[in-house]
This record gives structure tokens, sequence and C-alpha cells, in this order.
């Protein structure tokens, strides 16, 4: 049994779209709000002018909406244009810069003096020496994580 209503439109940042979103969002919180197909349109048009044709927009509407009727369920925020992904980014960083690729604080991964030779297996120790477990035997490794491993074959 084939069904005659079109495939929604893809998720993007375009007006159809984001018409779709809303509908399928308000057809779950608030039928009424889409019942009156003239009103309907009407408040679109405004919402659209608004909120329509950004990332950062859609995310502030998805805001407000959740606001309005709880966070059960979420209007869907098309991903970001690919000319607005870095300002996104940039928005989204605690210190407001882009960083340049995916460049990390190698800082981050560096291994604490105490861990460094200790030879320690215990996944759960504040010792815990990691490279040592990427060389120990498996066995040895299963063995000082009793809890974590099951021994049976």
């Amino acid at each position: 049994m084939s069904s005659t209503t079109p495939p929604p439109p893809p998720v993007s940042l375009g007006k159809p779209s984001l018409r779709h979103r809303l509908e399928s969002y308000y057809s779950l919180v608030a039928p009424e709000a889409i019942a009156n197909k003239e009103e309907w349109t009407r408040k679109f048009e405004i919402i659209y002018n608004k909120f329509g044709g950004d990332h950062i927009k859609e995310t502030k509407l998805a805001d407000k909406l959740a606001k309005k009727y709880g966070e059960q369920v979420r209007l869907l925020v098309a991903p970001p244009h690919r000319s607005q992904r870095q300002q996104v980014r940039a928005a989204n960083d605690g210190d407001g810069r882009v960083k340049k690729g995916n460049v990390h604080d190698e800082l981050y991964y560096k291994i604490d003096e105490d861990r460094i030779n200790s030879k320690i297996l215990d996944f759960t120790s504040p010792q815990f020496d990691a490279i040592y477990a990427l060389s120990a035997p498996e066995g040895i490794v299963a063995e000082s994580n009793g809890s974590t491993f099951s021994l049976s074959s």
C-alpha cells in the first residue's frame, strides 16, 4: 500500500525544512497551534523571518520552545551551513576563540609522574600505568582487574 504523501524535505536551514520540523514538533506538543492552516501560515512567516535560515537563530527558537513547552520534546535544529560552522564553533568555545583545525592542548594527555613505571595494572587505581598495561600479557591485566574481566571461556 503506497502513500501519496511526499517525503519530508531534508533537514536544512531552508524554509520548507523548518516548516516541516515545526509542524512535526507542534503536532506533538501543541496541535492546536497548527490546526488553523491560514493562521499557522501567517505565524510561520513571522517565525521564519525572526528565527529562520540560520543555525544560531534556530537554536534560540528551540530553546524558547523548550522553555515554553518543556524539555520532553525538542525541536530538531538543522546543522549550520558550512559558511556558518566557524561562527558556531566560536560561539560555543568558552574563550570565544576559534581554534585552527583540531588543535588540542597536549598537556591534557600527559601522563602523571606517579603513573609512569608504577607497573600498577588495576584500572581503578590512581597510579594505573596505562603504558605498562598495553605491553603486559593480557592474562596479567585480566587478573589485576578480576571484577572487570570475565575469565570464563
